[in-house]
């Protein structure tokens, strides 16, 4: 019968995996490892960078099932980002490996199981993404946070980046210029990172996501300026969201892709949140595949939520304008303003 121990180190890929989301080590962590029912914390969790020294926590308890068999339950935890939690639930993993040895799999490694288990092309690829978003992961937490000095900064919002703009995100950018986002999910929590790299001034966009099918529901948040009940925003791109918070005091969800908003829609419904406000991209020039950005948005939409267009003057239209971000760099913050609070009233509610 398997320890405890037995399953953390025959699923380490994955205990690394869930540690690394909140700045933890967890390929240290396994030599330093707390007993049960004991938390480790302070400068005893080894972290992927010393600014998350001092601030992680590793909480591990050993259950059992009714017949017996003990599994690892781990609570990873850092207060670092407004505070992150991540876990490793060994019973997973427990029933997995029942699974595994009526096909007389008895490797111990991951890698090897991977290789004995996963033959089909698609697997195949999941591996390939979680193995990537492990080396995004561990740049994400050496990068640093994003200045209003970053080039991409100051020609997308046209110097009126603030700091306390930024402190509402989790951006990140890398030595060379790299901008990073987490993308969360209500469901799954850290599930990847939004990619932005600019040449010639012209940006390119990659999302990096552990796992096939995650990235449905899954957004970047831009925190709201408060922990009053605030209206919630919707948007598809992140300079898009980052150009509406600069008016909107709410929390702003960017789902990344017109599909997407569907699902992040039904995601925040699930999970309790209250109405939104989606702020739609107007693709009215393409006609051959109809305006996606509005249709999207309103086939998203539950009852009570309300949808905001992004309109323009003859004169920028000639630039062929589509989202917020447009507004803002062709008719200036203040059309910007009148057109994201359109649909507040006096107080401040939709």
């Amino acid at each position: 019968m398997k320890t405890a121990l037995d399953i953390i180190y025959t699923y380490q890929d994955e205990f690394i995996f869930s540690s690394n989301q909140v700045g933890i080590d967890g390929s240290k962590l396994l030599s330093c490892f707390p007993i049960a029912g004991s938390m480790l914390k302070g400068g005893n969790v080894p972290v992927l960078e010393n600014k998350y020294r001092g601030t992680c926590s590793v909480l591990f308890y050993v259950n059992r099932t009714r017949s017996g068999q003990e599994y690892p339950f781990v609570q990873f935890r850092t207060f670092k980002h407004g505070g992150i939690i991540s876990e490793f639930n060994g019973i997973k993993y427990l029933y997995k490996s029942s699974k595994e040895r009526t096909k007389d799999i008895t490797s111990r490694k991951t890698k090897i199981q991977i290789r004995q288990t996963l033959g089909s092309k698609a697997k195949e690829e999941d591996i390939a993404k979680l193995r990537q978003y492990h080396d995004v992961q561990k740049a994400y937490f050496t990068a640093k946070p994003i200045k209003i000095t970053h080039p991409w900064l100051t020609r997308r919002l046209i110097g009126f980046a603030t700091t306390e703009l930024l402190a509402r995100t989790d951006i990140r950018t890398s030595v060379t210029g790299d901008v990073f986002a987490p993308l969360q999910s209500a469901q799954h929590g850290n599930v990847g990172y939004h990619k932005i790299f600019s040449t010639n001034k012209q940006d390119h966009k990659r999302h990096l996501i552990c796992k096939s099918g995650r990235l449905n529901g899954s957004y970047i948040e831009i925190r709201g300026k408060t922990t009053s009940n605030d209206h919630i925003a919707i948007c598809e791109g992140l300079i898009t969201g980052l150009s509406i918070a600069l008016i909107w005091k709410g929390p702003i969800y960017v789902a990344l892709t017109a599909n997407n908003l569907q699902y992040v829609r039904e995601s925040l419904n699930l999970h309790g949140k209250s109405s939104v406000c989606f702020f739609a991209d107007n693709d009215q020039w393409k006609p051959h595949v109809g305006n996606v950005g509005i249709a999207k948005a309103k086939q998203a939409m539950l009852k009570g939520d309300r949808i905001i267009i992004p309109v323009f003057s003859s004169q920028a239209l000639q630039s062929k304008p589509t989202d917020f971000n447009d507004v803002l760099l062709l008719e200036g913050l203040g059309q910007l303003e009148k057109q994201v609070l359109i649909k507040l009233n006096v107080n401040g509610h939709i």
